[in-house]
């Protein structure tokens, strides 16, 4: 076991307009002793470029091609980067993990804006002692995400920093996670639409979480949206030994080996995914998605989309406050279930300290 304090990691995010979040979870991971924030800027016509101009330790510039890396690996010319942000962000974070290992940072985690990294209950530098705090044979550390689940009171607060404060956020139900994901692939086997998929998910998890969770969305044409756990991923992300990157492809959330080669994968720590965390980024968020085809086989961020496209503002705050958020009430009996939990976050961690 190395319990070295002087490990050094480096965070890389590919992003479009996202300075509302940026603003805060860059001085995060700072103080959290990255070395380097690589940030790649996908279309971005918010003031982010500039705005980054006054932070030390980021390295900020457009999206990159495969023949701006050093080694193009066979899984890098299957890409299609002109036409797929997530192919793009795949070869963005090969490169920052390529220019991290020169650099000799050791390791590199791949997060998006919406995203900050604690581990027992430790945040800023704390968590991140804890998390690097591996035996040398380990490669990869997958992080396991939890969701929040934004309350009305924080939907009418509407704070600036949506990170700090009182929030909770869904519990990880791994083992009935196993469980559907089997069902599911039976599912689409049998061709069920992504309409259908999405009910039975939800009708599943409700009855084996005391009929109170996950929730059923009413439209503003009062149609049911069948939500799954979580209304974004149930993934991990991936904090990878920069030294082991040629042994694996970078598939969006973590690293997969390539075969012939196995990556040593542990998992540790936490990540709080703050989705959908207020309603000015809930319209920000899907409203630069108009006109891009997102796929209908995740049919709740479908919904959602559509939902923004149809309709107005004031609809659109209304949706957002009364289906979208939880009443507090209802919060604190899901929290007495274990279904969530509150975490607090210091607003500190978020003010970058003077050396």
């Amino acid at each position: 076991m190395d319990s070295s304090n002087e490990k050094k990691f480096s965070v890389t995010l590919t992003v479009k307009n996202e300075w509302e979040a940026l603003q805060y979870v860059i001085p995060y991971y700072i103080n959290c002793g990255a070395d380097t924030v690589y940030i790649f800027l996908d279309g971005t016509t918010d003031k982010t470029e500039e705005n980054l101009k006054n932070f030390n330790n980021v390295i900020c510039q457009k999206c990159v091609s495969k023949n701006d890396l050093i080694n193009i690996p066979d899984w890098v010319n299957d890409l299609l980067p002109e036409s797929n942000m997530d192919h793009r962000k795949r070869i963005n974070t090969l490169y920052a993990a390529e220019r991290a290992h020169v650099d000799g940072v050791e390791w590199l985690l791949s997060i998006d804006p919406d995203e900050i990294v604690i581990a027992n209950n430790l945040t800023s530098k704390n968590a991140f002692d804890n998390i690097l705090n591996v035996d040398n044979e380990v490669e990869q550390i997958l992080i396991p995400n939890i969701e929040l689940l934004p309350s009305q009171k924080n939907a009418i607060d509407n704070s600036s920093n949506f990170y700090c404060g009182k929030n909770y956020f869904i519990n990880r139900r791994d083992k009935q996670l196993k469980v559907w994901k089997a069902i599911n692939k039976i599912l689409v086997m049998l061709k069920i639409s992504p309409e259908i998929n999405s009910r039975i998910c939800n009708r599943f998890f409700y009855f084996l979480n005391y009929r109170l969770f996950p929730r059923i969305l009413i439209s503003p044409n009062n149609e049911k949206i069948y939500t799954a756990w979580y209304l974004g991923y149930s993934n991990y992300k991936s904090l990878i030994r920069t030294s082991s990157i040629f042994k694996a492809n970078f598939n969006i959330h973590q690293w997969v080996s390539i075969p012939g080669n196995k990556l040593n994968t542990i998992k540790k720590g936490t990540l709080l995914h703050y989705d959908l965390p207020s309603f000015s980024y809930y319209q920000k968020k899907f409203k630069q998605r108009v006109g891009f085809k997102i796929n209908k086989n995740f049919y709740t961020r479908y919904k959602l989309n559509k939902i923004i496209i149809d309709e107005n503002e004031m609809t659109l705050r209304k949706f957002y406050t009364e289906s979208i958020c939880v009443k507090p009430a209802k919060l604190e009996k899901l929290n007495s279930l274990g279904i969530v939990r509150e975490i607090d976050i210091d607003s500190e961690n978020f003010i970058i300290k003077e050396s």
